[in-house]
C-alpha cells in the first residue's frame, strides 16, 4: 500500500513539473515571437517598453504589449495558425471597459 501511495505520489508531482516546464516554455516561445513579430513589421526594440506572456482562459497563451510612446495602453497578441496577430481591444490603464472606438490608438493593427 505504501509502494502505491509512493508511485502515484511521484506520478503526480512529475506530471505538475512537466506541466509547469510546458507553460513556461510556450510562454518565453510567445513571448519570443511577438517580439520578432514586432521587429519585423518596423519596430526597434527601444519602441517597446514590455512584453509579458501570460497563461490564460481563452486564447490559452497571450501576450501583452506596452510601447514607449504610449505607456498607458495594453495591446494584446496572440498565435493563431502559426502566424503572430493582435487581438483584442486595446485596454487604457487595465481598464476592460474601455471602448472608445474614436480613440486615435498609434499601434492598432487594422
Amino acid at each position: 500500500m505504501k509502494k502505491i501511495f509512493l508511485i502515484t505520489f511521484g506520478l503526480v508531482i512529475l506530471v505538475s513539473l512537466l506541466l509547469i516546464l510546458f507553460v513556461n516554455l510556450e510562454k518565453k516561445q510567445l513571448k519570443t515571437e511577438v517580439n520578432n513579430y514586432l521587429l519585423q513589421n518596423g519596430y526597434k526594440t527601444s519602441d517597446i517598453a514590455s512584453i509579458n506572456t501570460f497563461f490564460g482562459r481563452m486564447p490559452f497563451f497571450s501576450a501583452r504589449v506596452v510601447f514607449k510612446d504610449e505607456e498607458n495602453v495594453e495591446y494584446f497578441y496572440l498565435k493563431d495558425s502559426g502566424e503572430i496577430k493582435q487581438f483584442s481591444t486595446p485596454l487604457v490603464n487595465g481598464s476592460r471597459n474601455y471602448n472608445d472606438k474614436d480613440q486615435d490608438f498609434k499601434h492598432l493593427e487594422q
